[in-house]
């Protein structure tokens, strides 16, 4: 086996860092990116604890149908916060606890669906939704606020409707606050 001189490894040397340095910052910015694949929640209904092995396996949250439940009210607790800041945003606080109110009497009523969200999406009824408005909507703390009192203690139970810049063709004209017209059934 020929041995190399001093010399020679250090030109060796030189030489494969000089070549290899290149290609690896070059490789290292040249990657693939990989492939995303999208998957499916999972939803357990048991969790093991320990694996064969008995070593600890991570804890898994479980959902249940009432976790679900929950998690849907807050979701439509929030997505009505929205709409308050979309229609109601530029109004004082009575203003927007009477706009919550109306959503949440609809809810009340059988003669609209039963959630926040099916009253806030039902076709034609509210302007944020078809102008992209409520998307685009981040509710303050005042929007919660209204949203928690409209829920605690409602100022008027039986406005259905409001509409700005005039009574709607649809119920009976009760009273103007702020912009909004509020009409009863």
């Amino acid at each position: 086996m020929r041995k190399y001189t001093l010399t020679e490894n250090l030109i060796s040397g030189a030489l494969g860092v000089a070549i290899g340095l290149p290609l690896a910052i070059y490789g290292a910015n040249h990657r693939t990116p990989p492939d995303i694949v999208q998957v499916e929640p999972v939803i357990y209904e048991e969790i093991a604890t320990y694996n064969e092995e008995a070593e600890a396996i991570p804890e898994v949250y479980i959902m249940t149908e009432e976790d679900i439940a929950e998690e849907a009210y807050y979701d439509d607790l929030e997505l009505l916060a929205m709409l308050v800041h979309a229609e109601a945003g530029n109004q004082d606080m009575i203003g927007r606890r009477l706009v919550a109110e109306v959503v949440l009497n609809r809810v009340d009523s059988d003669d609209f669906p039963d959630t926040i969200h099916e009253v806030i999406y039902q076709p034609n009824q509210f302007s944020p939704v078809g102008n992209g408005a409520l998307d685009r909507a981040i509710p303050t703390e005042g929007d919660y606020e209204a949203v928690r009192l409209a829920i605690e203690d409602r100022l008027d139970r039986a406005i259905l409707y409001f509409t700005g810049g005039g009574y709607g063709k649809y119920g009976t004209p009760a009273y103007q606050h702020g912009d909004h017209y509020f009409c009863t059934e």
